[in-house]
């Protein structure tokens, strides 16, 4: 479950950075900022329970015994980039660069994970 909370965590600095930018930045009306704030909060209230849980049971964290995942999401962002470029074609070069910045990360993510594999794994 850290796995887990630190991901909520994430995301909840995610939602109260946008909360922020909503607030400072755009001339929004209250209730964007609020939500997001709102929403920021509850996000990491569930962080907060999911890590006291996990010390109330002890040896119960599903992290340490969860498979490795037979998808790879470096895969899937390296094909929605070549998808944005090939898009950014008809659209515009801001979107092409967008693609080239995904595609990028894509074979970063792609690259991290052959070396990751075990040796009998490799191709």
């Amino acid at each position: 479950m850290i796995g887990a909370a630190r991901t909520l965590f994430l995301w909840s600095s995610f939602l109260a950075v946008l909360a922020i930018v909503v607030w400072a930045v755009f001339d929004g009306d209250w209730i964007e900022a609020g939500l997001l704030a709102t929403a920021s909060v509850g996000v990491a209230a569930t962080a907060v329970f999911m890590l006291t849980q996990r010390r109330r049971v002890p040896g119960s964290d599903v992290d340490v015994a969860r498979p490795i995942p037979e998808l790879s999401v470096a895969t899937m962002w390296t094909a929605a980039a070549i998808a944005a470029i090939v898009l950014g074609l008809q659209f515009g070069v801001w979107l092409v660069e967008i693609g080239g910045g995904m595609l990028v990360l894509g074979v970063g993510g792609l690259i991290r994970e052959h070396r990751a594999a075990p040796r009998r794994e490799r191709s």
